[in-house]
């Protein structure tokens, strides 16, 4: 989904790309290393707003294991029932990454949503540490859900992280990758979700 946002918007592409290769000046070619990250402002957004406009699960089950009450929530109303044990209650990932009242226009792939209190005259480790806060304060917040929370959380989340800065480490100094069809790519119906078949096809 990265290469595919890059590819719809060449500003963005030309962001990521003049980061990897000032990284690269900076740390002699060296490979990244978790302590780099600060450096990264532009790798975190993308990989935030892609985690959120293109959730790679939409949804998590849980199982109650004692029966329990939901008391209504003061402001909405919503709650005000009993569950009994072994109920399955299902989490809606994507209505909360999609949802206009806590990310404004939310079909509209936008880095800069991740980019809050960032300005000119911080250093670039600032505005990396700035945007990871922002990331984990959505997070900690219940507004960016994509590795789940609390004892079933995915344990992979920071793996995910480094593996995406090295992919784009390896292929977007290398390679441009352009979109054979224009037309917008729908998300799958697989449990985890990526584009249909056939549907994302690129010229490298």
């Amino acid at each position: 989904w990265a290469f595919y946002e890059m590819a719809r918007n060449a500003q963005l592409e030309n962001a990521m790309l003049q980061e990897i290769l000032a990284f690269r000046k900076a740390h002699s070619g060296r490979a990244l290393e978790t302590s780099d990250y600060d450096e990264r402002p532009v790798s975190f957004a993308l990989l935030a707003e892609c985690l959120r406009r293109h959730s790679p699960v939409q949804s998590i089950p849980r199982t109650t294991d004692s029966e329990g009450t939901v008391p209504p929530d003061p402001a909405t109303g919503i709650g005000g029932f009993r569950f009994p044990a072994g109920a399955m209650v299902v989490f809606s990932i994507i209505s909360v990454h999609m949802d206009p009242e806590r990310y404004p226009d939310p079909h509209v792939f936008r880095i800069e949503r991740w980019f809050e209190g960032v300005h000119d005259g911080m250093s670039l480790q600032e505005k990396g540490r700035t945007v990871r806060a922002n990331l984990r304060a959505r997070e900690q917040a219940m507004d960016w859900l994509t590795f789940a929370d609390g004892p079933g959380r995915c344990p992979g989340q920071h793996f995910n992280a480094h593996e995406f800065l090295t992919v784009m480490d390896a292929l977007v100094p290398r390679y441009h990758f352009e979109l054979v069809d224009s037309a917008e790519v729908p998300h799958g119906t697989a449990m985890v979700v990526g584009p249909p078949p056939g549907r994302l096809g690129a010229r490298i």
